[in-house]
């Protein structure tokens, strides 16, 4: 049996040498893959989910080059089998506040040309076959918000909750 003095100072030099050799990742542990067969019944008279389409999403920050060739619309819904689609909308359409109305849709201080590349999107989709599309504006617009721009942060001015 070793004495504790001796022992102490084999742990000293263990620790040194690890803090001396430390890299930026630990290693991982040792995994094992466990063969065990499992019995699973299927209840298809029971459901739970219903899914009502899958397929694929648009990318409107940075468009790839892929979204002018017609080609590439074909893989998602031929090969890919896509029968939905989801593509975000910037809050670009309504630079400022449009009439102070929020029971008012004033379409004169609306930029629809915002909508083109999300929607011409759907539309490539839909001549496809695809007929199931969702999307959402993800924040508010610039203007009604504290740090007033769309990204980075920023919360709703109470000012314009109504709105």
């Amino acid at each position: 049996m070793e004495s504790a003095s001796k022992l102490y100072r084999r742990n000293r030099r263990r620790n040194t040498n690890r803090r001396r050799n430390r890299s930026a990742f630990e290693p991982l542990e040792q995994r094992r893959m466990l063969n065990v067969a499992a019995n699973v019944t299927i209840n298809t008279s029971q459901t739970f989910q219903t899914i009502e389409g899958l397929g694929a999403g648009m990318l409107q920050s940075k468009l790839p080059a892929e979204y002018t060739d017609p080609n590439f619309y074909n893989l998602i819904v031929d090969d890919l089998g896509a029968s939905a689609a989801r593509a975000p909308l910037l809050p670009l359409a309504e630079k400022t506040n449009d009439d102070n109305d929020p029971n008012h849709f004033n379409w004169a201080g609306f930029d629809a040309s915002t909508l083109a590349e999300p929607f011409g999107f759907f539309q490539q989709l839909k001549a496809r076959g695809v007929d199931k599309f969702v999307t959402s504006v993800w924040t508010a617009p610039a203007w009604m918000k504290t740090n007033a721009i769309h990204a980075g942060g920023g919360t709703l001015r109470p000012d314009v909750y109504a709105e």
